[in-house]
């Protein structure tokens, strides 16, 4: 399968990956394409838009 894409798609299964390699810092938005083989191009929007603890520490 060949598609055309304006640049670099992550692989729709290894989004779970890319989110958490992300530097999150309060206020940063991210735009993330994607291919899914059975959906096709899409696209997820992130926005950064708090801080949390948990058991204290800086999440």
């Amino acid at each position: 399968m060949a598609i055309s894409a304006p640049g670099a798609v992550w692989d729709g299964n290894l989004v779970g990956l890319a989110f958490a390699a992300l530097p999150l810092a309060e206020g940063k938005t991210y735009e993330l394409p994607f291919f899914q083989y059975d959906k096709g191009m899409g696209r997820f929007t992130l926005k950064v838009v708090g801080l949390a603890k948990v058991d204290g520490q800086d999440a």
